[in-house]
């Protein structure tokens, strides 16, 4: 029995670009989805927070290697302990309440910014677009984010930053703007 080939789109373009005159730069397949789950994005940021607050109270033990509690800082579980805890937990959640010891996070102040932008990015907008590489078609000085921010929400349309990149932008706005 012959197997059907499968369907595939095929993309008809005008040979040149109708807004800048270049070629096309096509990449392949994109995902359209969102790119990660608010929900999670929100508890790591609440955990990172949380952890921050205690980061200072934090000492080391010099011999053992482990963080002894302060007064003012709540008991540390052991990673066995939480394993432990986990094995018995009957009721699924996203993040166990029992995994939710707090940590020293070298790294807190990094993350909190990526989660926040994250947190702050459109959703439903898939591509975002580098200002160095916008300049650059149209052969121009950079413009700074709130002055790309400012022009598109002044013409009606949506902004944000993309967690990825600090010099782009995603936008509802169409490619004609």
């Amino acid at each position: 029995k012959k197997v059907p080939k499968p369907l595939v789109n095929v993309l008809t373009l005008p040979a040149m670009c109708e807004q800048t005159g270049g070629n096309w730069k096509i990449g392949g397949l994109f995902w359209g989805g969102p790119l990660h789950s608010q929900t999670v994005v929100d508890e790591l940021l609440e955990r990172v927070t949380e952890a921050s607050k205690y980061s200072s109270t934090f000492t080391q033990a010099s011999a053992s290697h482990t963080f002894v509690p302060t007064p003012e800082q709540p008991n540390i579980q052991s990673d066995a302990a939480i394993n432990q805890a986990n094995s018995f937990n009957s009721t699924p959640e996203l993040f166990p309440t029992s995994t939710k010891a707090i940590h020293h996070i070298p790294t807190a102040k990094r993350l909190t910014g990526i989660l926040t932008s994250m947190s702050l990015e459109l959703k439903d907008v898939p591509f975002f677009y580098s200002l160095p590489d916008l300049a650059s078609t149209v052969q121009c000085e950079t413009p700074r984010y709130a002055q790309m921010e400012a022009a598109i929400t002044n013409a009606g349309y949506l902004v944000s930053n993309f967690h990825h990149d600090p010099t782009a932008v995603k936008t509802n706005a169409p490619d004609t703007l």
